[in-house]
C-alpha cells in the first residue's frame, strides 16, 4: 500500500535519506519547506510564526518531524537560543496543526535525542523507561523537544536519536578525512561512550515506527 508522508527537515542528513528511500518505493512525499516552492510535492512554512494550516498535513499517513538548527556550530548564545527554539517551535506547529486535521495521520514521529538521560550516565544501561535528567543544555533541549508535541491528538513516537553515522554527512564526514590523514585522536578521556547507528539504520528504523499501529512514545535509536 502507498502512503502519503509528510516530512519536515527533508534536507538534512536524515530527512533527505528518508525522502528518498520513500521515493525509490513509490510513496508520495511531501516536503515542508521554508523556501519557495519547487514541486507540487512541496509546502511552504514558517515554523517561526508557529502557523501552519491543518489542510497541509490532512490525509496523510505519516507526519515526520527532523527539522532543528544544526548543533555542528559555535554554540554562541544566539546560536543555542536556535537550537532550541528551532525545534520546540516546529514540533508544536506540527502538533497543533495535527490536531485541526479532519483526516488526521496514524503517528507523528518526532525527533528527540538520547541527551534526554543526561549528560553523563557512565556504563549504566539505558532504556526507553530509564528517568531522564537535565543536567546540560542539551538534555533540557530534549525534554522541551518532546514536550512541545503534547497537543498532537494522534499517537506520538519521540526517536531518541544517538549519533547517525554517514560518509556522506554528519559528524563522521567531518572526521574521515581528518583520520585519514593520520591526525584524529580520541576525545576527551580517550574512554567516552559514543551510542550510534548508521543512517540507512536510522532510515529503516524510523520507516519500521511509521507502519506499525502499536508504536507510540519514546524510542532509542541508537
Amino acid at each position: 500500500m502507498t502512503m502519503r508522508v509528510v516530512i519536515a527537515g527533508s534536507s538534512g542528513l536524515i530527512g533527505s535519506a528518508l525522502r528518498r528511500s520513500y521515493e525509490l518505493d513509490g510513496h508520495t512525499v511531501t516536503r515542508l519547506v521554508r523556501r519557495e516552492t519547487q514541486s507540487p510535492h512541496e509546502i511552504r512554512w514558517n515554523p517561526g510564526s508557529e502557523r501552519l494550516s491543518s489542510a497541509a498535513l490532512d490525509g496523510a499517513d505519516v507526519v515526520v518531524n527532523l527539522a532543528g538548527a544544526s548543533i555542528g556550530q559555535r554554540w554562541t548564545a544566539n546560536h543555542r537560543r536556535a537550537i532550541l527554539l528551532s525545534r520546540t517551535t516546529t514540533a508544536r506547529t506540527l502538533a497543533e496543526a495535527i490536531a485541526g486535521t479532519t483526516r488526521p495521520p496514524r503517528v507523528f514521529l518526532s525527533a528527540s535525542g538520547i541527551r534526554f538521560y543526561g549528560v553523563d550516565r557512565g556504563d549504566e544501561l539505558l532504556t526507553e523507561s530509564s528517568a531522564g535528567a537535565q543536567d546540560g543544555f542539551m538534555p533540557k533541549v530534549a525534554h522541551a523537544w518532546e514536550a512541545a508535541t503534547r497537543e498532537s491528538t494522534v499517537p506520538v513516537c519521540h526517536l531518541r536519536l544517538g549519533l547517525v553515522l554517514s560518509q556522506h554527512g554528519g559528524l563522521l564526514a567531518r572526521m574521515l578525512p581528518i583520520f585519514r590523514a593520520g591526525l584524529g585522536i580520541s576525545p576527551g578521556s580517550g574512554h567516552p561512550f559514543w551510542s550510534f547507528l548508521s543512517l540507512t539504520d536510522a532510515v529503516r528504523a524510523i520507516r519500521f515506527l511509521a507502519t506499525h499501529p502499536q508504536a507510540q512514545g519514546p524510542y532509542n535509536l541508537t
